[in-house]
Protein backbone atom coordinates (compact mmCIF):
# COMPACT_ATOMS: atom_id res chain seq x y z
CA UNK A 1 0.00 0.00 0.00
CA UNK A 2 2.75 2.29 0.79
CA UNK A 3 4.68 1.59 -2.54
CA UNK A 4 1.30 1.83 -4.60
CA UNK A 5 0.73 5.43 -2.76
CA UNK A 6 3.89 6.82 -4.06
CA UNK A 7 3.76 5.46 -7.55
CA UNK A 8 0.54 6.90 -7.90
CA UNK A 9 0.40 10.97 -6.22
CA UNK A 10 0.11 13.24 -8.57
CA UNK A 11 2.77 14.22 -10.66
CA UNK A 12 2.02 17.78 -9.35
CA UNK A 13 2.89 17.38 -5.86
CA UNK A 14 5.71 14.40 -6.18
CA UNK A 15 8.38 13.86 -8.98
CA UNK A 16 9.12 11.16 -10.96
CA UNK A 17 12.78 11.06 -9.32
CA UNK A 18 11.16 11.77 -5.71
CA UNK A 19 9.47 9.05 -6.26
CA UNK A 20 12.15 6.67 -7.42
CA UNK A 21 14.50 7.59 -4.41
CA UNK A 22 11.61 6.96 -1.85
CA UNK A 23 10.88 3.79 -3.71
CA UNK A 24 14.33 2.60 -3.87
CA UNK A 25 15.35 3.50 0.01
CA UNK A 26 11.79 2.44 1.73
CA UNK A 27 12.61 -0.75 0.02
CA UNK A 28 16.25 -1.60 0.15
CA UNK A 29 17.73 0.02 2.93
CA UNK A 30 17.53 -0.25 6.70
CA UNK A 31 18.19 3.44 7.38
CA UNK A 32 16.70 5.82 5.41
CA UNK A 33 17.52 10.20 5.09
CA UNK A 34 15.33 12.49 7.70
CA UNK A 35 13.83 13.79 4.17
CA UNK A 36 12.28 10.23 3.90
CA UNK A 37 11.11 9.32 7.73
CA UNK A 38 9.35 12.65 7.32
CA UNK A 39 7.33 11.13 4.02
CA UNK A 40 6.60 8.20 5.79
CA UNK A 41 5.49 9.98 8.80
CA UNK A 42 2.78 12.33 6.71
CA UNK A 43 1.89 9.02 4.37
CA UNK A 44 1.04 7.04 7.13
CA UNK A 45 -1.82 9.54 8.24
CA UNK A 46 -3.33 8.99 4.95
CA UNK A 47 -2.30 4.70 4.79
CA UNK A 48 -4.26 4.88 8.15
CA UNK A 49 -7.63 6.41 6.45
CA UNK A 50 -7.06 4.02 3.53
CA UNK A 51 -8.00 1.31 6.30
CA UNK A 52 -10.57 2.95 8.13
CA UNK A 53 -12.19 4.70 5.53
CA UNK A 54 -13.49 2.94 2.80
CA UNK A 55 -15.14 6.29 1.44
CA UNK A 56 -11.62 8.17 1.50
CA UNK A 57 -9.96 5.25 0.13
CA UNK A 58 -12.76 4.55 -3.14
CA UNK A 59 -12.16 8.61 -3.53
CA UNK A 60 -8.35 8.87 -3.83
CA UNK A 61 -7.49 5.26 -4.85
CA UNK A 62 -10.23 3.79 -6.46
CA UNK A 63 -8.10 0.54 -7.75
CA UNK A 64 -7.38 -0.62 -4.66
CA UNK A 65 -9.85 -3.02 -2.74
CA UNK A 66 -9.31 -3.82 1.11
CA UNK A 67 -13.06 -5.22 1.00
CA UNK A 68 -12.00 -8.73 1.77
CA UNK A 69 -10.04 -7.80 4.69
CA UNK A 70 -11.17 -8.73 8.28
CA UNK A 71 -11.67 -5.87 10.85
CA UNK A 72 -9.23 -6.96 13.03
CA UNK A 73 -6.57 -7.46 10.11
CA UNK A 74 -7.44 -3.93 9.59
CA UNK A 75 -7.01 -3.15 12.67
CA UNK A 76 -3.03 -5.28 12.67
CA UNK A 77 -2.71 -2.56 9.15
CA UNK A 78 -3.71 0.57 11.38
CA UNK A 79 -1.22 -0.62 14.14
CA UNK A 80 1.19 -1.20 11.99
CA UNK A 81 0.70 2.62 10.24
CA UNK A 82 0.78 3.94 13.86
CA UNK A 83 4.10 2.38 14.50
CA UNK A 84 5.93 3.72 11.63
CA UNK A 85 5.06 7.10 12.77
CA UNK A 86 6.65 6.44 15.52
CA UNK A 87 10.13 8.87 15.41
CA UNK A 88 11.52 6.95 18.41
CA UNK A 89 14.76 4.53 17.76
CA UNK A 90 14.65 2.48 20.93
CA UNK A 91 11.52 1.22 19.31
CA UNK A 92 13.09 -0.07 16.37
CA UNK A 93 16.70 -0.08 16.95
CA UNK A 94 17.99 -1.09 13.49
CA UNK A 95 21.62 -1.14 13.44
CA UNK A 96 21.52 -3.08 16.81
CA UNK A 97 19.03 -5.85 15.00
CA UNK A 98 20.77 -6.07 12.13
CA UNK A 99 24.19 -7.02 13.91
CA UNK A 100 22.11 -9.77 16.24
CA UNK A 101 20.93 -10.69 13.10
CA UNK A 102 24.36 -11.13 11.34
CA UNK A 103 25.73 -12.49 14.71
CA UNK A 104 22.77 -15.10 14.98
CA UNK A 105 23.37 -16.15 11.00
CA UNK A 106 26.98 -16.64 11.15
CA UNK A 107 27.50 -17.52 14.94
CA UNK A 108 31.44 -18.31 15.43
CA UNK A 109 32.08 -17.09 12.15
CA UNK A 110 31.18 -13.50 13.37
CA UNK A 111 34.27 -12.25 13.96
CA UNK A 112 35.85 -13.37 9.91
CA UNK A 113 32.35 -12.13 8.63
CA UNK A 114 34.20 -10.26 5.87
CA UNK A 115 35.73 -13.22 4.92
CA UNK A 116 32.27 -14.96 4.85
CA UNK A 117 30.80 -11.92 2.67
CA UNK A 118 33.42 -12.52 0.47
CA UNK A 119 33.37 -15.93 0.15
CA UNK A 120 29.47 -15.91 -0.53
CA UNK A 121 29.77 -13.39 -3.60
CA UNK A 122 32.94 -14.78 -4.88
CA UNK A 123 31.32 -18.44 -5.27
CA UNK A 124 27.51 -18.18 -4.99
CA UNK A 125 26.23 -14.43 -5.99
CA UNK A 126 28.99 -13.18 -8.63
CA UNK A 127 28.40 -15.98 -11.11
CA UNK A 128 24.16 -15.33 -10.82
CA UNK A 129 24.74 -11.84 -11.04
CA UNK A 130 28.21 -10.17 -12.36
CA UNK A 131 26.59 -6.47 -12.13
CA UNK A 132 26.50 -6.46 -8.39
CA UNK A 133 30.10 -5.73 -7.24
CA UNK A 134 31.87 -6.40 -3.84
CA UNK A 135 32.06 -3.09 -2.65
CA UNK A 136 28.18 -2.23 -2.69
CA UNK A 137 27.16 -5.75 -1.63
CA UNK A 138 30.11 -5.62 1.76
CA UNK A 139 28.57 -2.54 2.26
CA UNK A 140 24.73 -3.84 2.69
CA UNK A 141 25.96 -7.09 4.59
CA UNK A 142 27.74 -5.23 7.14
CA UNK A 143 25.02 -2.60 7.71
CA UNK A 144 21.90 -3.14 5.50
CA UNK A 145 22.12 -0.20 3.25
CA UNK A 146 21.85 -1.11 -0.07
CA UNK A 147 21.39 1.97 -2.03
CA UNK A 148 22.77 5.30 -1.47
CA UNK A 149 21.60 7.58 -4.32
CA UNK A 150 22.49 11.05 -2.85
CA UNK A 151 26.14 11.68 -1.75
CA UNK A 152 25.12 14.54 0.24
CA UNK A 153 22.35 13.29 2.29
CA UNK A 154 23.00 11.11 5.41
CA UNK A 155 21.46 7.52 6.13
CA UNK A 156 20.95 8.07 10.06
CA UNK A 157 16.80 6.80 10.59
CA UNK A 158 15.71 3.68 11.16
CA UNK A 159 13.55 2.08 8.11
CA UNK A 160 10.53 1.52 10.20
CA UNK A 161 8.79 -0.34 7.26
CA UNK A 162 11.02 -3.76 7.68
CA UNK A 163 9.87 -4.43 11.34
CA UNK A 164 8.05 -6.95 11.68
CA UNK A 165 6.49 -9.36 14.42
CA UNK A 166 6.81 -12.65 15.68
CA UNK A 167 5.75 -15.03 18.38
CA UNK A 168 8.22 -16.59 20.93
CA UNK A 169 7.51 -19.29 23.19
CA UNK A 170 9.65 -19.10 26.30
CA UNK A 171 9.13 -21.27 29.75
CA UNK A 172 5.63 -22.07 28.19
CA UNK A 173 4.33 -18.71 27.90
CA UNK A 174 4.34 -16.80 24.26
CA UNK A 175 5.90 -13.28 24.09
CA UNK A 176 5.13 -11.76 21.07
CA UNK A 177 8.65 -9.36 19.80
CA UNK A 178 9.56 -6.71 17.01
CA UNK A 179 12.61 -7.23 15.30
CA UNK A 180 14.52 -7.52 11.77
CA UNK A 181 13.94 -11.08 10.74
CA UNK A 182 14.02 -10.39 7.14
CA UNK A 183 17.35 -11.28 4.47
CA UNK A 184 21.34 -10.78 5.48
CA UNK A 185 22.57 -13.21 2.89
CA UNK A 186 20.97 -12.37 -0.90
CA UNK A 187 20.65 -8.46 -0.81
CA UNK A 188 17.54 -6.28 -2.15
CA UNK A 189 20.09 -5.87 -5.57
CA UNK A 190 18.27 -8.84 -7.34
CA UNK A 191 15.11 -7.59 -7.81
CA UNK A 192 15.24 -4.80 -9.55
CA UNK A 193 19.59 -4.31 -10.27
CA UNK A 194 20.84 -7.19 -12.10
CA UNK A 195 18.90 -7.14 -15.62
CA UNK A 196 17.36 -4.48 -17.69
CA UNK A 197 16.12 -3.98 -21.55
CA UNK A 198 18.93 -0.92 -21.13
CA UNK A 199 21.97 -2.78 -22.47
CA UNK A 200 24.00 0.10 -21.99
CA UNK A 201 24.43 -0.08 -18.31
CA UNK A 202 26.38 -3.72 -18.72
CA UNK A 203 29.54 -2.20 -20.78
CA UNK A 204 32.57 -2.65 -18.93
CA UNK A 205 36.33 -1.26 -19.47
CA UNK A 206 39.35 -3.29 -18.70
CA UNK A 207 36.28 -6.65 -17.79
CA UNK A 208 34.93 -4.28 -15.01
CA UNK A 209 31.37 -3.00 -15.16
CA UNK A 210 31.34 0.54 -15.91
CA UNK A 211 28.12 0.74 -13.77
CA UNK A 212 26.51 -0.84 -10.93
CA UNK A 213 23.45 -2.51 -9.47
CA UNK A 214 22.42 0.35 -7.86
CA UNK A 215 22.73 2.19 -11.35
CA UNK A 216 20.15 -0.83 -13.18
CA UNK A 217 17.96 -0.36 -9.93
CA UNK A 218 17.79 3.10 -10.51
CA UNK A 219 17.03 2.85 -13.82
CA UNK A 220 14.60 -0.10 -13.99
CA UNK A 221 12.28 1.74 -11.31
CA UNK A 222 12.07 4.83 -13.01
CA UNK A 223 11.50 3.29 -16.37
CA UNK A 224 9.03 1.28 -14.50
CA UNK A 225 7.23 3.82 -12.59
CA UNK A 226 7.58 6.35 -15.72
CA UNK A 227 5.57 3.83 -17.60
CA UNK A 228 2.75 3.76 -15.20
CA UNK A 229 2.35 7.43 -14.64
CA UNK A 230 2.48 7.92 -18.61
CA UNK A 231 1.48 4.97 -20.82
CA UNK A 232 4.87 5.46 -22.69
CA UNK A 233 8.06 3.54 -23.16
CA UNK A 234 11.19 5.18 -20.92
CA UNK A 235 14.33 5.72 -23.07
CA UNK A 236 18.08 6.59 -22.11
CA UNK A 237 17.90 9.24 -24.80
CA UNK A 238 16.78 12.57 -24.03
CA UNK A 239 12.79 13.13 -25.64
CA UNK A 240 9.53 15.00 -24.39
CA UNK A 241 6.99 12.97 -23.58
CA UNK A 242 3.64 14.55 -22.45
CA UNK A 243 5.04 17.32 -20.19
CA UNK A 244 8.13 16.24 -19.17
CA UNK A 245 12.00 16.44 -20.43
CA UNK A 246 14.50 13.47 -20.00
CA UNK A 247 18.02 14.55 -19.17
CA UNK A 248 21.08 12.39 -18.42
CA UNK A 249 22.32 12.90 -14.64
CA UNK A 250 26.09 14.09 -14.41
CA UNK A 251 26.41 11.41 -11.60
CA UNK A 252 25.25 8.27 -12.95
CA UNK A 253 24.74 9.16 -16.27
CA UNK A 254 21.05 7.50 -15.77
CA UNK A 255 18.01 9.86 -17.08
CA UNK A 256 15.58 12.00 -14.67
CA UNK A 257 12.23 13.18 -15.45
CA UNK A 258 11.79 17.40 -14.88
CA UNK A 259 8.97 18.47 -15.14
CA UNK A 260 8.10 21.60 -17.71
CA UNK A 261 5.46 23.49 -17.11
CA UNK A 262 4.21 26.75 -18.82
CA UNK A 263 2.73 29.52 -17.13
CA UNK A 264 -1.00 28.57 -17.02
CA UNK A 265 -0.09 25.65 -15.95
CA UNK A 266 1.86 26.61 -13.00
CA UNK A 267 -1.50 29.04 -12.51
CA UNK A 268 -3.28 25.51 -12.36
CA UNK A 269 -1.23 23.38 -10.81
CA UNK A 270 -1.32 26.24 -7.62
CA UNK A 271 -4.91 26.44 -7.90
CA UNK A 272 -4.83 22.63 -7.16
CA UNK A 273 -2.35 22.83 -4.57
CA UNK A 274 -2.99 19.92 -1.58
CA UNK A 275 -5.46 21.50 1.23
CA UNK A 276 -4.02 21.15 4.84
CA UNK A 277 -6.27 18.08 6.38
CA UNK A 278 -7.16 18.72 10.17
CA UNK A 279 -4.09 17.48 11.47
CA UNK A 280 -2.25 20.34 9.60
CA UNK A 281 -0.73 17.78 6.86
CA UNK A 282 -1.31 18.57 3.52
CA UNK A 283 -3.59 15.20 1.80
CA UNK A 284 -1.94 14.33 -0.78
CA UNK A 285 -4.02 13.74 -4.22
CA UNK A 286 -3.11 10.60 -6.40
CA UNK A 287 -3.72 9.51 -9.60
CA UNK A 288 -6.02 6.38 -10.41
CA UNK A 289 -5.82 3.21 -13.26
CA UNK A 290 -8.37 2.24 -15.19
CA UNK A 291 -9.76 -1.26 -15.86
CA UNK A 292 -7.37 -2.09 -13.19
CA UNK A 293 -8.05 -3.92 -9.63
CA UNK A 294 -5.48 -4.50 -6.92
CA UNK A 295 -7.38 -6.87 -4.42
CA UNK A 296 -5.59 -7.81 -0.54
CA UNK A 297 -7.16 -10.87 0.51
CA UNK A 298 -7.12 -11.66 4.09
CA UNK A 299 -3.64 -14.16 5.56
CA UNK A 300 -4.22 -17.46 4.84
CA UNK A 301 -7.00 -17.12 2.40
CA UNK A 302 -5.79 -19.06 -0.65
CA UNK A 303 -7.07 -22.25 0.61
CA UNK A 304 -11.03 -21.25 0.88
CA UNK A 305 -10.62 -18.87 -2.22
CA UNK A 306 -12.27 -22.16 -3.84
CA UNK A 307 -15.45 -22.50 -1.57
CA UNK A 308 -16.42 -18.68 -2.80
CA UNK A 309 -18.57 -18.25 -6.51
CA UNK A 310 -17.12 -15.36 -7.03
CA UNK A 311 -13.46 -16.78 -7.98
CA UNK A 312 -14.08 -20.13 -9.16
CA UNK A 313 -12.24 -20.07 -12.87
CA UNK A 314 -11.40 -16.34 -12.01
CA UNK A 315 -7.30 -16.43 -12.43
CA UNK A 316 -5.90 -16.80 -15.57
CA UNK A 317 -2.08 -16.37 -14.50
CA UNK A 318 -1.04 -17.59 -10.98
CA UNK A 319 2.24 -16.60 -9.75
CA UNK A 320 3.51 -18.78 -6.60
CA UNK A 321 7.01 -17.60 -4.58
CA UNK A 322 9.20 -20.24 -3.01
CA UNK A 323 8.15 -19.40 0.14
CA UNK A 324 4.22 -19.69 -0.90
CA UNK A 325 4.69 -23.05 -3.23
CA UNK A 326 3.06 -25.40 -0.82
CA UNK A 327 -0.21 -23.46 -1.88
CA UNK A 328 -0.02 -25.53 -4.94
CA UNK A 329 -2.37 -28.42 -4.02
CA UNK A 330 -5.76 -29.75 -5.27
CA UNK A 331 -7.63 -26.96 -2.96
CA UNK A 332 -7.14 -24.11 -5.73
CA UNK A 333 -7.21 -25.50 -8.72
CA UNK A 334 -11.58 -24.60 -8.51
CA UNK A 335 -9.88 -21.21 -9.24
CA UNK A 336 -7.92 -21.36 -12.26
CA UNK A 337 -9.49 -20.53 -15.70
CA UNK A 338 -9.43 -22.82 -18.60
CA UNK A 339 -5.56 -23.10 -19.91
CA UNK A 340 -4.41 -21.04 -17.23
CA UNK A 341 -0.26 -20.41 -16.86
CA UNK A 342 1.38 -21.16 -13.65
CA UNK A 343 4.73 -19.04 -12.93
CA UNK A 344 6.65 -20.38 -9.92
CA UNK A 345 9.65 -18.39 -8.20
CA UNK A 346 12.87 -20.96 -8.38
CA UNK A 347 15.52 -21.18 -5.46
CA UNK A 348 17.96 -19.52 -7.43
CA UNK A 349 18.72 -16.90 -5.47
CA UNK A 350 19.10 -18.63 -1.96
CA UNK A 351 22.64 -18.11 -1.97
CA UNK A 352 22.99 -20.67 1.20
CA UNK A 353 20.99 -23.66 -0.97
CA UNK A 354 23.45 -26.11 -2.17
CA UNK A 355 22.83 -27.37 -5.81
CA UNK A 356 21.43 -30.46 -4.89
CA UNK A 357 18.70 -28.88 -3.17
CA UNK A 358 17.83 -26.62 -5.59
CA UNK A 359 17.73 -29.48 -7.62
CA UNK A 360 15.29 -31.52 -5.87
CA UNK A 361 13.16 -28.49 -5.34
CA UNK A 362 12.22 -27.97 -9.50
CA UNK A 363 11.61 -31.81 -9.16
CA UNK A 364 8.85 -31.27 -6.82
CA UNK A 365 7.46 -27.80 -8.01
CA UNK A 366 7.49 -29.72 -11.18
CA UNK A 367 5.59 -32.96 -10.08
CA UNK A 368 3.26 -30.46 -7.89
CA UNK A 369 2.36 -28.80 -11.02
CA UNK A 370 1.88 -31.49 -13.38
CA UNK A 371 -0.74 -33.45 -10.15
CA UNK A 372 -2.83 -30.46 -11.40
CA UNK A 373 -2.76 -30.57 -15.15
CA UNK A 374 0.06 -28.51 -15.75
CA UNK A 375 3.05 -29.03 -18.24
CA UNK A 376 6.15 -26.77 -17.87
CA UNK A 377 7.18 -25.26 -20.78
CA UNK A 378 10.50 -25.54 -21.64
CA UNK A 379 13.39 -26.79 -19.40
CA UNK A 380 14.14 -25.46 -15.96
CA UNK A 381 18.15 -24.59 -14.89
CA UNK A 382 18.24 -25.17 -10.95
CA UNK A 383 21.27 -22.78 -11.04
CA UNK A 384 20.29 -20.45 -13.53
CA UNK A 385 16.68 -19.88 -14.20
CA UNK A 386 14.91 -17.75 -11.52
CA UNK A 387 10.85 -19.05 -13.04
CA UNK A 388 9.63 -21.86 -13.95
CA UNK A 389 6.90 -21.20 -16.59
CA UNK A 390 3.80 -24.10 -16.67
CA UNK A 391 0.75 -24.08 -18.94
CA UNK A 392 -2.41 -26.24 -18.98
CA UNK A 393 -2.84 -28.00 -22.89
CA UNK A 394 -6.26 -28.06 -23.73
CA UNK A 395 -7.90 -31.27 -23.25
Amino acid sequence: MLFISIIFESKDSLGLKEKVELFIELFGNSLMRPKTDEFLKHRCTDLIRFVTSPEYLEQNLPFLDLSSLKFKERDMLEGIFKFWKNVEQKYFDIPALWEQRIRQHLSTRYDSRINVYDWDYTMKLKEKAPIINFREYKTWRESGVAFELRDDSSYEVPNRTLASGIVIKKDGEKFARRGYWGDVVNSPYLSYGIESEEKSLFKKNNDIYVKTATNVTEHNVTAWIYEMMTGEAYSLCPLKNSNMTKKLSPRSELSEVKEETEDAEKSEAKAGEQKPSSDGIATPKYDSMEDVKITFLPLGSVPDLSRKSKYKGLFDVIFLSNSMVHLLTEDIKPIFSKNPSLIIETTNFMLDLRHEHRVEYNKKVKAMAESLGFKMIGECDAEKDSYAFFNQPSN
